[in-house]
């Protein structure tokens, strides 16, 4: 055969390259929006110093550092908070399933208070005895305009402090409960408190302040712990009935003599070898 050679025009075509291999060295370039540093901010170190990590930045012009701390130093410390949030949401879950506020007082109880609480602006009386509360609910302690307040019958182991703002309370009852005391000293704001029970509780102390209530005339303490009554009561010369029975009394002061309106004393089932000086 004969070899034949036939002309042939090359196209020089060139290679196209991937999209992560394109010169973009021609392209503009855009500033950027939204820069994290100021153009004059520059990022000098990046430590880790006692389990903190800190970012240092330092202002060219004024030579001022700022640093900018995490809040933990490490997972550990971070997951703890996060664990007791997480527990005290699932509590709260369960505490609405089973009818209950955070507060503990189950929401049918909280209902049965506010409709007392509707009728006492009519009567001037509240009664929360029975219900099983742990503490007085601050929509009671609101009515500063009430003149009485049952209370008997729950699991309060304290008087809160605020109860001084029931200004014309006369009569406070607050036994078969769990009060250990001290008693608030909104207690002694009471100056129109008449009635006062406290009996069946857990008191070991009473206080001398128990003679600021001007009006008291029945204070019942029966049923406590108490060991020693203050001498100042005897400036209680409005007081007519007083029990002290079930109580751990040896003596009472000899000068309550002078409480010549009292009419009624129970000392019964305490710690006296003889009959109290002051009663004669």
């Amino acid at each position: 055969g004969v070899d034949v050679e036939y002309p042939v025009e090359l196209d020089w075509v060139k290679e196209a390259r991937a999209p992560d291999e394109a010169d973009m060295s021609n392209l503009p370039v855009l500033d950027d929006v939204h820069p994290r540093f100021s153009q004059r901010m520059e990022v000098d170190t990046l430590k880790e110093d006692s389990g903190d990590w800190e970012s240092l930045a330092t202002d060219e012009e004024g030579g001022t550092k700022r640093r900018a701390r995490r809040k933990y130093g490490s997972d550990d410390e971070e997951e703890a908070p996060r664990a007791d949030r997480k527990a005290k949401k699932v509590n709260n879950t369960k505490n609405r399933v089973m009818g209950k506020t955070r507060a503990g007082i189950p929401m049918e109880i909280r209902r049965i208070i506010g409709e007392k609480v509707i009728e006492g602006k009519r009567s001037f009386i509240i009664d929360i005895s029975n219900l099983g509360l742990p503490y007085v609910p601050k929509q009671v302690m609101d009515s500063i305009y009430l003149h009485e307040l049952d209370a008997d019958h729950n699991i309060l182991d304290e008087i809160e402090g605020s109860i001084g703002r029931m200004a014309g309370l006369k009569v406070l009852s607050l036994s078969w409960n769990r009060i250990e005391g001290p008693l608030p000293k909104g207690m002694w704001d009471l100056n129109s408190l008449r009635t006062l029970n406290l009996d069946h509780n857990q008191l070991d102390e009473i206080p001398d302040d128990f003679c600021l209530l001007t009006a008291l005339t029945k204070l019942r303490l029966d049923s406590n712990n108490i060991d020693e009554m203050p001498e100042s009561m005897h400036v209680r010369t409005n007081l007519k009935t007083l029990a002290l029975d079930r109580n751990n009394l040896q003596d009472l002061p000899l000068k309550w003599r002078s409480m010549i309106r009292l009419t009624t004393l129970t000392l019964s089932r305490n710690d006296f070898e003889l009959v109290p000086e002051c009663v004669w």
